[in-house]
């Protein structure tokens, strides 16, 4: 048994919840030319009315923003720290809030990356250097696109390798990387990617070993960062390791701060308790995981895989009809799990970021 991963409707819903955030993502952005003046007026306007400049960006092609960008380098030279920053930040939330189509999405975050490194001597603050990578590294995780992120994470870690969050996307990346049984195919594997390098054999049980290493260093002490405690335990569980995954999901499933977290936790111990051979001890989880998240369905097809493993048909046949029930539902933490930070976090971290250079 496995939990499902319901990647087309969850792809589904994503992609609706995408083009209703931002209605003209799809829409190609018409040929023209801007000016150095129009440019430096939509990085004035960010901070003060940030949709509405993330929007008009979004409406000039590719062509004309490179066309204008050495005028606009030049004055940036003298730039303060903060107008890098903000002119940075808003090329990178037209990527991260949908606003261009994926192949744009290159020409803004080197774009971003331009800014980012012009200060010669008055560079961006540390602070938002490692935030900035870190949205970056949290939007790739989110759309899969592997080969995009490895080259961002590898410069995640060489800047900010001891930081809990690094190690945290570290292990998010290695966890899913073999999600479906093998690795992707946009990967370069040309022994340059120190990322790449802890899973040169490219094999299940190598990018697990690199996972829980990457969430043990994350959550330091033990029990201080929720959702790297909760992937650990899963992963753990899903190498065997059934008897620490207990101990770190019986923790989280009580201690974890947020909801969410207490809930996946349950649903893990579930899993693993499955794969122990205990169903008592499964099933009480499963119930757990319910409480938690009242409507969710997963739960129920953790415990439809039980019975069914159990010999127990009839059981399995009244939790799959409860499935249908009218009103269950409910917008499950499992469904966002493989798409890295749950789905609040980044725009969260854009926010903040923008808040932190507005005047």
């Amino acid at each position: 048994m496995s939990l499902p991963h319901v990647g087309w409707m969850v792809r589904v819903v994503l992609l609706a919840t995408s083009v209703a955030a931002a209605p003209f993502a799809v829409r190609a952005a018409a040929a023209q030319d801007v000016s150095q003046e129009d440019y430096l007026a939509l990085v004035q306007r960010y901070p003060v009315d940030p949709r509405g400049a993330v929007q008009a960006l979004s409406d000039l092609d590719d062509r004309a923003l490179i066309g204008v960008l050495p005028a606009v380098l030049r004055g940036a030279e003298t730039w303060p720290s903060s107008r890098l920053e903000t002119a940075a930040l808003l090329h990178t939330e037209v990527v991260t809030g949908g606003w261009v189509l994926p192949q744009h999405a290159p020409t803004h975050l080197d774009i971003a990356r331009r800014f980012v490194e012009a200060g010669r001597g008055r560079i961006v603050s540390d602070t938002f250097h490692r935030r900035w990578l870190l949205a970056v590294c949290w939007h790739y995780q989110s759309e899969l696109e592997f080969g995009a992120l490895v080259p961002w994470l590898d410069e995640l870690r060489e800047r900010y390798g001891t930081e809990p969050e690094t190690d945290l996307a570290l292990g998010i990346f290695y966890e899913t990387l073999v999600w479906n049984g093998t690795v992707p195919s946009d990967l370069t594997w040309n022994g340059r990617s120190r990322v790449l390098s802890a899973v040169k054999d490219r094999t299940r049980q190598q990018a697990f070993q690199a996972a829980a290493a990457a969430y043990r260093r994350a959550g330091v002490p033990p029990g201080t960062h929720d959702a790297a405690s909760v992937r650990l335990g899963r992963v753990l569980g899903e190498s065997g390791q059934h008897g620490e995954a207990r101990t770190v999901l019986t923790s989280a499933s009580s201690g974890a701060t947020e909801r969410r977290w207490r809930y996946l936790a349950a649903l893990f111990l579930g899993r693993t308790e499955t794969l122990a051979g205990r169903p008592a001890a499964a099933e009480a989880a499963f119930d757990r995981a319910m409480t938690l998240m009242d409507g969710c369905q997963t739960p129920l097809v953790g415990l439809i895989a039980l019975k069914q493993l159990e010999g127990r048909g009839l059981e399995a046949v009244a939790h799959a009809e409860a499935l249908t029930e009218p009103g269950r539902g409910c917008e499950d933490p499992w469904w966002f799990y493989r798409f890295g930070q749950p789905p609040d976090r980044l725009p969260q971290l854009i926010a903040e970021m923008r808040e932190a250079i507005t005047p």
